[in-house]
């Protein structure tokens, strides 16, 4: 049976779906935001080929597919570099804000070639930049700028709590005897930061909150690592929640 080429790292999917999700519910989707949308899968389908081709899955898996996984790379590149150009020849005002993310995807390339994708560092450059995505799909479907940041802001911030999170699940099962004494103070730092906002009247970083609960269970009593698929399906339901926070207050009619 042939190699799946398909990514492995599940939770990169809802990192990359829901910004994008969230941003096309937001406005009117458009031909540009649409190819925008297609641009980004296809340049996340092409890393696991690379990782195939990099040696990164054994050198069985780079001498049996490595033909295979060599077509599947230069074909998503191929889809992402037409649709991205697509998108800016139709919305070539917006080109500007395709650069938060791209910028933080040449800084993920290093981390992959050491082998250093999966450290704190890398999964939050990751995140944060599939969280950007959520601008440039934003402001060619209509969205306004305050609420394409906005939405960038929050799902960066919600997907690094997950991160932190999970990450956390693992290191108790390693060291038991430690307790997430930095978690706990960032935990604390995003519920005051999300208290003080409310209090003045601003209310989108509320959209964050279901990750917080997620994570605090996370850090609080952490689950054990057998039981990761209730983890991953607690922080669907967080990241579910959020979108549908940012979607309700993003077209709340303003007082």
């Amino acid at each position: 049976m042939a190699r799946s080429l398909m990514p492995k790292e599940h939770g990169a999917y809802g990192q990359l779906a829901f910004p994008s999700i969230s941003a096309l519910c937001l406005g009117e989707p458009t031909v540009p935001s649409f190819a925008l949308v297609v641009a980004a899968c296809a340049a996340f389908f092409a890393h696991e080929p690379w990782l195939v081709l990099l040696g990164r899955r054994g050198s069985r898996a780079r001498r049996e597919d490595g033909r295979r996984a060599a077509v599947a790379l230069a074909a998503s590149l191929a889809l992402a570099a037409a649709s991205a150009a697509v998108a800016l020849w139709l919305a070539p005002r917006v080109a500007w804000a395709l650069a938060p993310s791209a910028a933080l995807a040449v800084l993920v390339i290093p981390l992959v070639l050491a082998e250093r994708e999966k450290s704190l560092v890398g999964e939050l450059l990751v995140a944060t930049a599939l969280s950007a995505l959520a601008l440039p799909v934003a402001l060619t479907a209509g969205v306004s700028l305050p609420w394409a940041i906005v939405l960038c802001c929050v799902w960066s911030v919600g997907f690094g709590l997950a991160t932190a999170g999970v990450r956390e699940v693992m290191r108790r099962a390693r060291e038991p005897e430690r307790a997430g004494a930095a978690a706990m103070v960032v935990l604390g730092m995003v519920g005051v930061a999300l208290v003080a906002s409310a209090l003045r009247g601003w209310w989108a970083p509320l959209a964050v909150a279901p990750f917080l609960l997620a994570t605090t269970w996370l850090v609080v009593a952490p689950p054990s690592p057998r039981h990761m698929k209730r983890v991953g399906w607690s922080l669907i339901g967080a990241s579910t929640l959020t979108l549908a926070a940012v979607v309700a207050l993003g077209r709340a009619p303003s007082p």
